[in-house]
């Protein structure tokens, strides 16, 4: 079936650069392996949309709402995504490096095996999304809503999650090389097996939170809430603990190697 909107025919595989579709009305279409790099779908109505292999490089969606849409394989490298509707969209193995995704709404996505690296999530709600197997390499994602959401064995290094929200979140065997958590809530989170090496955690909330057989190396958790943690077989080396609480912390088999432990709270019986 062919659509004719603005003056160009959508079908899939359809290679229409720089198209101009903006507030435009596409709700379950299929469109599979459209071209649409450097198009703009701003405030568009994509809900339900099948987009799957599209191409939409540098493609402007801010404020489109693509809830429930199927964007599996999809390219949006570098994307204008700004406060989009990503609610229920399916994003496994997308392509969004470099996107701007400020202030989106991806609650319960899927964006499993997806890359997200140096993305700009500044503010988004990513609560109960998957990201198990992503990597967010370098991406920003400072004072964002993730709770619940699972990230086990995605590739986090360099990541920015300053004062972002990450309650109750499942953490296993991720990597987060060099992160910066510093005031992030991680209370109740796994984080099982996660490599947190070099990784800035002072004032950071993990009460609660299972670290057990954590890589922690030169980590600083200056004045971190660390009560009723688990650090059970952690490898915590060369870390600052200084001003950290510690008060019910499971720490049996840890390493605590060289570590500067000054006004640390619940540690040696303090």
């Amino acid at each position: 079936m062919i659509m004719i909107v603005n003056g160009y025919n959508l079908t899939p595989g359809a290679d229409l650069p720089g198209a101009q579709l903006s507030d435009v009305w596409l709700i379950a279409a299929g469109l599979r392996d459209i071209k649409l790099d450097g198009a703009s779908l701003s405030h568009s109505n994509l809900r339900e949309i099948d987009l799957r292999g599209a191409s939409l490089i540098r493609a402007d969606l801010t404020a489109a709402h693509l809830s429930s849409a199927h964007l599996q394989n999809s390219n949006f490298r570098m994307a204008l995504l700004v406060g989009a509707i990503l609610v229920n969209a399916d994003l496994t193995y997308s392509h969004l490096a470099n996107a701007d995704l400020r202030g989106a709404d991806l609650r319960r996505a899927c964006l499993i095996r997806a890359n997200l690296s140096n993305v700009n999530a500044l503010g988004a709600d990513c609560s109960m999304a998957d990201f198990s197997n992503t990597s967010l390499e370098h991406s920003r994602l400072q004072d964002s809503s993730l709770h619940y959401v699972k990230m086990c064995r995605a590739c986090l290094t360099g990541a920015n999650f300053r004062n972002a929200c990450l309650t109750s979140s499942d953490l296993t065997d991720s990597v987060l090389v060099g992160a910066d958590l510093s005031g992030a809530d991680l209370s109740n989170s796994y984080l099982v097996g996660a490599d947190l090496s070099r990784a800035n955690l002072s004032g950071a909330n993990l009460s609660g939170a299972n670290l057990k057989r954590a890589v922690v190396h030169e980590a600083n958790f200056y004045r971190a809430n660390l009560a009723g943690c688990c650090l059970s077989e952690a490898e915590l080396w060369n870390s600052n603990l200084d001003g950290a609480d510690l008060t019910d912390a499971t720490l049996a088999g840890a390493n605590l190697k060289n570590n500067t432990s000054r006004y640390t709270r619940g540690l040696y019986g303090r």
